[in-house]
C-alpha cells in the first residue's frame, strides 16, 4: 500500500475503534503520530544539546580492486529530553501521552515521497505520516526517574552496540544522575551477551530489565537521541541510499574503546584463527552455505559462529584474523574491535540493498580493508533466500587472499 492507502485505512480504523471501545477495549489503537522534537510543552520539561549537528561521511560499499568512494551528510544533533507524563514499551522509540491519543516517535530522517521510511515494531504495527496502529496494552504506573535505553531493534546486536549503547557516553548530562535508574528491554536480560556489553558501560548504575507487553509511565523519563543512525526499515522494491545510515566516528570509538578496556582473556576458550568464515544460524538469508564454506575451507578459512561465543571470544577472535569473510549480518559489527591496517574481509551483499553503507563505513572508521561480492536474487526482498554461484564466489576469494 502507499503512504495515502495506509492513512486512509487508519483514518477509517480510528472510527471503527472508537466505537468499538465503547462496548470494551480493543487490542489496538490509533493515535496521532508526531515527530518528539514538536512534542507538546505539557509533556515535556527539560531539553539540551548534548552534541551540536555535524558533518560525517558514508562510505559505500566497494568491489575488490576499487578505491572506496563516499558522500557527506549531516547528523542530528543529539538531544537530552526529560518527559513526563508520557509511557514507553521498550520495543518502540516512541513515547505515548497519558490521553493515549499522542505517539511521539523519534524523527531520525523526514518522511518523502522518494522513499518510504517504516518504523514498524511489535507495538507499533504500521503508520503513515500522520497516524499510527499500536498495540493497546496495559498501562503500568511507576513513582521512579528513568533513563530509557532500549527502542526500536534493542534485542539486535548491531542496533544494541552502534545506535543505543552510545547514548551512555552522555548519561552524566543528565541532572541527578546518579538517582535515575536505567531500564532496558528483557532481550537484553535473556541474551549473556548483550547484557555483558552492557555491564562493560553501567557498572554500579542501577539496571532494571522490562517486558515489552507494556507501557510504562514513570514519574519522569529522560531521554537521549540517536548519536548514530540507520533508518529501520524502508519498502522493499525501494534502494537503500547510502545516506540511510550516520555514523559519528567519535561514537563508534567510545564503544570500540570501553569494550576493548573490558576485555578480559580469561574469559577465551577458543584459539586464535587466521582466517575467518562467519557461518549463521538465522533462519533469514539462508544460502548455500555448507557449499560456500567447503571451498573457503580449501583456502584455509575456519567456521566461527558467533552466536556460540561469548563477547571475550568474539573480541579474540576478530583481533588475531587476517582474513574474514561471510554473509552481511549483525556479526560483522565486530570489525570495529579489529586491530587498524590489519586485516582484510568480503562480505557478501546482494544488489537488492543497493548502496548499503553501513559496515563499509564502520570498517572504515577502524581502517579495516572491507571488500563486496554483490550477487543477483530472484525475489526483491531484502530478507530472501539466495544462492552463490560456487565458482563466482571462488574467483572473489582467490582476489582477495592477492591483496
Amino acid at each position: 500500500m502507499t503512504i495515502e492507502e495506509i492513512d486512509k485505512k487508519l483514518r477509517f480504523l480510528k472510527i471503527k475503534y472508537f466505537f468499538k471501545n465503547i462496548l470494551k477495549k480493543t487490542n489496538n489503537n490509533i493515535v496521532q503520530f508526531i515527530a518528539l522534537n514538536t512534542i507538546s510543552n505539557k509533556n515535556i520539561f527539560y531539553k539540551k544539546t548534548l552534541r551540536e549537528s555535524q558533518l560525517t561521511n558514508a562510505f559505500l560499499p566497494k568491489l575488490i580492486g576499487e578505491e572506496s568512494t563516499s558522500i557527506q551528510l549531516y547528523l542530528p544533533p543529539v538531544e537530552l529530553y526529560g518527559l513526563q507524563d508520557v509511557g514507553f514499551s521498550t520495543d518502540t522509540t516512541a513515547f505515548l501521552d497519558r490521553t493515549f491519543n499522542f505517539f511521539y516517535y523519534e524523527k531520525v530522517r523526514d518522511f518523502s515521497s522518494q522513499y518510504t521510511i517504516l518504523l514498524n515494531t511489535n507495538t507499533l504495527h504500521f503508520h503513515s505520516h500522520h497516524l499510527a496502529k499500536i498495540s493497546n496494552l496495559t498501562k503500568v504506573k511507576r513513582n521512579e526517574d528513568v533513563f530509557f535505553l532500549a527502542g526500536n531493534f534493542t534485542f539486535n546486536y548491531f542496533h544494541f552496540l552502534i545506535e543505543i549503547l552510545p547514548k551512555l557516553k552522555y548519561f552524566s548530562s543528565i541532572p541527578n544522575s546518579d538517582q535515575v535508574i536505567i531500564v532496558a528491554d528483557y532481550s537484553i536480560k535473556s541474551n549473556i551477551n548483550l547484557q555483558t556489553i552492557l555491564c562493560f558501560f553501567t557498572k554500579q548504575i542501577k539496571i532494571e530489565y522490562l517486558s515489552r507487553d507494556n507501557f510504562y509511565f514513570f514519574n519522569k523519563t529522560w531521554h537521549i537521541t540517536y548519536p548514530n543512525y540507520v533508518i529501520p526499515n524502508i519498502v522493499e522494491g525501494e534502494e537503500f541510499q547510502a545516506n540511510f545510515a550516520a555514523f559519528s566516528k567519535e561514537s563508534v570509538e567510545y564503544v570500540r574503546t570501553i569494550c576493548l578496556e573490558n576485555f578480559d582473556s580469561q574469559q577465551i576458550k577458543v584459539k586464535a584463527e587466521s582466517r575467518i568464515f562467519l557461518a549463521r544460524k538465522s533462519a533469514i538469508r539462508r544460502y548455500n552455505e555448507k557449499v560456500i564454506l567447503s571451498i573457503a575451507q580449501k583456502y584455509g578459512f575456519k567456521e566461527v559462529c558467533f552466536e556460540d561465543c561469548n563477547i571475550h571470544e568474539q573480541i579474540f577472535y576478530m583481533r588475531n584474523a587476517d582474513y574474514i569473510i561471510g554473509p552481511s549480518g549483525a556479526s560483522w559489527t565486530n570489525l570495529i574491535f579489529c586491530h587498524e591496517n590489519k586485516t582484510k574481509g568480503l562480505m557478501w551483499l546482494g544488489k537488492v540493498w543497493n548502496d548499503f553503507s553501513v559496515f563499509s563505513t564502520l570498517a572504515k572508521f577502524v581502517n579495516f580493508d572491507l571488500c563486496h561480492y554483490r550477487y543477483d536474487q530472484e525475489s526483491p526482498s531484502f530478507h530472501a533466500n539466495y544462492e552463490l554461484s560456487v565458482s563466482e564466489f571462488e574467483e572473489q576469494l582467490k582476489k582477495l587472499l592477492l591483496k
